[in-house]
């Protein structure tokens, strides 16, 4: 056979002078080829080359055909709606976008606060464009899951640029200790530091506590009377690392009245201990002692990274890492005290009952699901007593016996019952999952739950937490919303099968307690816990959309002025760190919520003493209503015995109820009554799901 012609051509080559003449092109020729103008009208509309002719103002075919030419005029603005992407560059080409996926974006559910915000704000072409304005700003993207907005959104990049990762510094704890020294001025300031740690954080939370604090020192004199002798049983087998005295210091230095550069010191240094290798060897070695440093620093999140977007993500793997640590070493299992000492065992339940507690409550702040499944779990609560006290020690001991570890044992309790809720109102599903006997069945939990709530808190002979009862209102608000917001403002039909509805009194409890939790978050013990633990923010913010829609519901001024001091609260914590995005988001939502009834008309005065508005509002000349003095002591109206106010009296809440005339209104009634007092709130006239059932007759519900 002979051979074959290719059927393609061949490629074309340039001859030698035609190289060598495009080579002698001088760099003016090369750029005059390249496209320096926008094409002049009638050559779009003619759909024909517009060619540009040097020295004149119009273009060859307009100069031909002697055409107005538009060639110099800057292109119009396009104001079609464009749709956002996560990943910058997606649309420059293949090329742009291959590199982008390096990046991926983070994720928040359906009960994280921007998601609790979309749902609750009035759906007004106004109030959706200012928030869609916040989201563009913070790079939020809703409805990119299942299509819904109140399903959740991703956060891309954002506007701030990125962090470059730090070097692992070889540093050890002694040398920033001595650092911090020098820059802070003097020894003693640690030393303040860790003492307030000691009396106003750790028993709130003593996931480690005050006897293993004090790590290789010797207690004090004055921590022996305040504290009694350091039993050796309560003390760690093994002595925990240096760095918790950092973070000890670091949580106690976020409140606002610590001066800053001292808070800055405290809390770089943290940071550089973080990228160490003390930090690295606490992540990889599995022991109680890096799960209560893990858990510790969660409380807080400005201390797990300088970055405030990956401080939070953070604190989500130090919590789940910290799960996984004790799920290894079977904290999560009740194991005979045949095998482990009485002492070790009642660690043990600290430590796990604060993993839960923080677990619950870093999932429903991000929206994400739990690492712990307590269905797998077997493990009892937290003991209310010292490590190293038995239970037959409590009758045969002769000295008084405090339980110093209650709180801890109440806010596992309370965070068990929020996950509970989370689980049945916020999967993917709605209420779809919840059945009306699983709601009543968490109802009734929680009313026997709050009805054994203690009245004092009493950790030693020389200590009381008297913020325990306000703290704890304070999570109570987060625990009452999470259950009723379904059912009282849904964002998606209820179901048919269900016929549960929370009563009427249950809404105008939370408003009470909302009302509790505004007055002490605006007292300066309240800013402080509002500081120096992350989830109060969390419950600061619920507050906020509580009297919003109470504002909405009743149109009365006392509402509105406490949503306009819940504002306030969330802007002056955001301002103390104004370059924090996470913060500055917050912040911009809260006040957005705020001015959505600004110019809202309030009846006159006529019309509110007819219609009941202004009740319990004190009146001054003008016909105006007097706002509450934001300076009070709540301390006062909590602690004290009911024997010692004239309005003294016991709610079956555990809270005492006291007169808030002094505040410029009036309480009247338990916090589980009707609120007589108050303005009443407008509510559907139904019945609940008792009544249907009629089990009410028989000791069912409150």
């Amino acid at each position: 056979m002979g051979r074959t012609r290719s059927s393609s051509p061949p490629p074309r080559t340039r001859s030698r002078g035609q190289t060598q003449e495009l080579q002698n092109q001088p760099e003016s020729s090369k750029q005059s080829a390249k496209r320096h103008h926008r094409a002049c009208k009638y050559c779009r509309e003619h759909r024909i080359k517009c060619v540009p002719v040097p020295g004149e103002e119009r273009c060859k075919k307009c100069i031909d055909h002697d055409k107005h030419c538009d060639k110099l005029s800057a292109a119009p603005k396009d104001n079609r709606p464009r749709r956002r992407t996560l990943f910058r560059g997606a649309a420059k080409g293949a090329s742009s976008l291959s590199q982008s996926q390096g990046y991926e974006p983070r994720y928040l559910g359906s009960s994280s606060l921007s998601i609790l915000v979309w749902k609750y704000v009035p759906q007004t072409t106004e109030i959706i464009d200012r928030l869609r304005g916040i989201d563009d700003r913070y790079d939020l993207h809703r409805g990119s899951i299942g299509g819904l907005e109140q399903n959740g959104l991703l956060i891309g990049q954002g506007e701030s640029p990125s962090v470059k990762s730090e070097k692992p510094t070889l540093v050890s704890v002694s040398m920033v200790q001595a650092r911090l020294i020098q820059e802070v001025g003097a020894e003693t300031v640690l030393t303040s530091l860790y003492e307030t740690c000691r009396d106003r954080i750790i028993p709130l939370f003593p996931v480690i506590s005050v006897s293993e604090s004090l790590l290789a020192d010797k207690a004090s004199a004055a921590h022996v009377d305040k504290y009694a002798a350091v039993d050796p049983r309560s003390t760690p087998p093994t002595p925990l690392p240096l760095i918790v005295r950092m973070i000890h210091c670091a949580v106690a230095a976020q409140s606002r009245d610590v001066p800053e550069y001292i808070r800055n010191s405290l809390t770089a240094s943290l940071h550089s201990l973080m990228t160490g290798p003390e930090m690295q060897k606490l992540a990889n070695t599995r022991c109680l002692g890096s799960i209560q440093v893990l858990l510790l620093l969660s409380m807080c999140e400005d201390l797990n990274s300088p970055d405030a977007g990956d401080a939070s993500e953070n604190v989500w793997q130090n919590v789940g890492t910290a799960a996984r640590m004790g799920s290894a070493l079977g904290l999560h299992r009740n194991i005979a005290t045949s095998h482990v000492p009485y002492f070790q065992l009642n660690r043990r339940l600290r430590v796990w009952g604060a993993c839960i507690s923080m677990d619950r409550w870093t999932a429903i702040r991000t929206g994400r699901t739990f690492a712990i499944d307590l269905a797998e779990c077997d493990a009892p609560l937290p003991r209310h007593y010292a490590d190293g006290i038995r239970d037959g020690d409590l009758t045969s001991k002769t000295e008084p016996i405090f339980p110093c570890f209650r709180f801890l044992t109440e806010f596992t309790s309370l965070s068990i019952l929020l996950g509970r809720a989370h689980r049945l109102i916020d999967s993917p599903t709605g209420l779809q999952a919840a059945d009306d006997l699983n709601l009543l069945m968490l109802q009734v939990d929680i009313d026997n739950w709050l009805a054994q709530l203690p009245q004092s808190w009493p950790y030693s002979i020389k200590l009381v937490l008297r913020q325990a009862p306000l703290l704890m209102n304070l999570f109570i608000v987060v625990l009452e919303f999470t259950f009723q917001r379904s059912f009282l403002w849904p964002s998606t039909p209820i179901p048919s099968q269900i016929s549960f509805r929370p009563s009427r009194d249950r809404w105008v409890s939370l408003c009470q307690r909302a009302e509790q939790a505004v007055y002490w978050l605006n007292s300066p013990d309240g800013a402080y816990y509002l500081d120096v633990w992350s989830i109060t923010v969390y419950a600061a913010f619920c507050c906020v959309i509580i009297h919003l829609k109470a504002y909405e519901e009743s149109n009365d001024p006392h509402h509105q002025w406490l949503l306009d001091m819940s504002n306030t609260i969330i802007q002056q914590w955001a301002d103390q760190q104004p370059d924090n995005p996470v913060r500055r988001r917050l912040a911009s939502m809260s006040d957005l919520m705020t001015s959505i009834n600004k110019n809202t008309n309030v009846p006159s005065t006529s019309t509110a003493s007819s219609s009941n508005v202004l009740a319990g509002i004190p009146l001054i000349p003008g016909g105006t209503y007097q706002q509450p003095q934001s300076q009070v002591d709540v301390n006062d109206l909590f602690n004290n015995h009911p024997s010692a106010s004239s309005a003294g009296g016991t709610s079956s809440h555990g809270f005492d109820q006291y007169s808030f005339n002094g505040l410029g209104t009036d309480f009247g009634g338990s916090l589980s009554g009707t609120g007589a007092g108050t303005n009443p709130i407008e509510m559907y006239n139904q019945l609940t799901f008792l009544e249907q059932m009629g089990l009410a007759e028989f000791g069912f519900g409150p």
